[in-house]
C-alpha cells in the first residue's frame, strides 16, 4: 500500500508536489510512500510527510481524497490544508538517495499547472484534478 498527501495552501492556492529527475526523466509525484508493516494508511501518510518534508500532520488534518489500484498496489490519498508557505528541503531516505541522476525537489505549484505536468502514475492526474474540483479548490 502507498499513502500520499495532497498538501494545499489556501493562502497561495497552491499544492506541493515533488519534482523528480531520475535517469534523464522529469516528472512529478504527490508526497508519500509505502506503508510499513502494521501501519494504517493514515499512519503511513503521517510518517512519510514527516520523513520527506519534516512536517507533522495530525490525523484530523488528513481527509480522505481517493483510492485506486496501481497494478498490484493499493494507493490511498489524503487531502490536507496547511499554512506553510516556505518550500521544504527534502529529507530522510530521499535526501540520502539523491544524486545528479536522482533528484527530489519539493515545489509549490498553481492548481492550473497540473494539467500540463507529467504526473506519475499517469492515472493520478485526473483523480487529482477531480479531487481539487470537489474540494472547491479549482475554478
Amino acid at each position: 500500500m502507498r499513502a500520499g498527501v495532497i498538501l494545499y495552501n489556501p493562502q497561495t492556492k497552491q499544492i506541493l508536489l515533488i519534482h523528480r529527475w531520475k535517469n534523464g526523466e522529469k516528472y512529478f509525484v504527490i508526497p508519500g510512500g509505502g506503508a510499513e508493516s502494521g501501519e494504517t494508511a493514515v499512519q503511513a501518510a503521517q510518517r512519510e510527510i514527516q520523513e520527506e518534508l519534516g512536517w507533522s500532520l495530525s490525523e484530523k488534518q488528513l481527509q480522505p481524497a481517493f483510492t485506486f489500484r496501481n497494478g498490484h498496489r493499493l494507493e490511498i490519498y489524503f487531502h490536507a490544508t496547511i499554512s506553510h508557505t516556505s518550500t521544504p528541503m527534502i529529507q530522510g531516505e530521499e535526501a540520502l538517495r539523491s544524486h545528479a541522476q536522482n533528484i527530489y525537489q519539493p515545489e509549490w505549484l498553481d492548481i492550473e499547472a497540473i494539467c500540463g505536468l507529467n504526473l506519475r502514475p499517469a492515472r493520478l492526474k485526473n483523480l487529482l484534478l477531480d479531487c481539487l474540483t470537489q474540494e472547491g479548490l479549482k475554478n
